[in-house]
């Protein structure tokens, strides 16, 4: 059970009231949860003239802008390094990133002033399962935030857990009609765009482990775009996953899902994110892709994000590292979890994961206590 608060609305307040409908009406919420949802509707339906009125500023901003240099996409399963890696490059002033304010509220970026001061009430200042710091000007992924625009969002399954297969093939597998496809392309493209005004970056850093699974689609969307794919070892991986879900879920969730539950769900995932990018990733021109350990990254930043620079169009490199540099300072004190796993665990994962042990080339760690 997770050790945090449980609040009595949804993150899907922040959604459109048509797109709240949509998805409720697709997916059932058990008893225990009813209360939670329909106050949270509630409430997006008092906030719609908002909506309406995001949506006439916006229109007129964003009709002939793009942002100065291609998106930067980090890839990566959870808990793989991805956000400590989107972390540091959003250090970078010429960085655009969507805020975790935004991630809630992306139909309310015209009115943040009155919505940022409700989510500071009730937002933790740790994100649960890695204690990580919250903040809601820091950047976040969009995975939530798109799901709060368009009915076709992954996340879904944070609020359906019990749907999560279904929510992968219509968000990452895109079986869905080609004009709900190209409407959840100008969504997202919106989503970012707007994100990069809001933050007045020159080139759009986008984290989303979802994507890892989404990389035709994103280059059908920009073809120039810049592509990182961070990984680590699987078992630290799995380990860190299901700590991690099972400290966010019970805050998030709509529907009764277990602890069991959650690690079939776990293993299934990993296993399509890292089959589809293995696969995928080939489609992408080699200078517009770059792949590394997250392991790497913590020995020798400099390196590595001297590579990330060299790699892609996104300035220069003395003076980013400059900031990269505070920043990483003020990371040291950070410790990390530690975790043990079961031998029936561990047989699943090389079982199931060892496909992606032998392409990124990893064993067991001998830091890990086996019980």
């Amino acid at each position: 059970m997770s050790e945090f608060k449980i609040p009595p609305i949804s993150t899907i307040i922040g959604g459109t009231f048509s797109n709240n409908i949509k998805l409720l009406s697709k997916n059932s919420v058990d008893i225990n949860y009813a209360l939670k949802t329909y106050g949270t509707a509630l409430i997006t339906l008092l906030i719609s003239p908002f909506h309406w009125y995001e949506k006439f500023y916006f229109d007129k901003v964003l009709a002939n802008y793009s942002p100065e240099a291609p998106p930067l996409f980090i890839l990566g399963h959870w808990r793989s390094g991805t956000t400590h890696l989107h972390n540091i490059l959003c250090q970078d002033p010429n960085a655009g990133y969507l805020t975790t304010y935004q991630s809630v509220f992306p139909n309310n970026l015209s009115s943040k002033s009155i919505f940022k001061t409700f989510m500071r009430l009730n937002m933790p200042d740790r994100r649960p399962g890695d204690n990580m710091k919250l903040g809601i000007n820091l950047p976040q992924e969009d995975e939530f935030a798109l799901g709060n625009m368009n009915p076709h969002s992954y996340y879904n399954f944070f609020y359906f857990p019990r749907e999560y297969a279904k929510h992968y093939r219509e968000a990452v597998g895109f079986e869905i009609s080609s004009k709900e496809k190209e409407r959840w392309k100008l969504d997202y493209r919106r989503l970012i765009h707007k994100a990069t005004l809001d933050t007045k970056g020159r080139f759009p850093v986008v984290k989303n482990p979802v994507n890892t699974g989404r990389i035709s689609t994103l280059l059908e969307m920009y073809p120039n775009g810049s592509f990182i794919h961070i990984h680590r070892n699987p078992v630290i991986v799995y380990l860190s996953t299901k700590n991690f879900f099972t400290q966010l879920m019970p805050t998030l969730q709509l529907q009764n899902f277990d602890e069991e539950e959650i690690q079939s769900m776990i293993v299934e995932v990993y296993d399509w994110l890292m089959h589809a990018i293995i696969t995928d990733s080939h489609q992408v021109p080699k200078e517009q892709y770059f792949e590394f350990a997250f392991d790497d990254l913590e020995q020798d930043p400099r390196k590595v994000l001297g590579e990330v620079y060299d790699r892609f169009p996104l300035g220069e490199f003395p003076k980013a590292w400059v900031h990269f540099e505070q920043y990483l300072k003020q990371q040291k004190s950070y410790k990390k979890n530690k975790h043990a796993i079961t031998q029936t665990e561990l047989g699943t994962i090389l079982d199931r994961w060892g496909f992606a042990m032998k392409e990124f080339g990893y064993e067991v760690p001998e830091s890990i206590e086996v019980i």
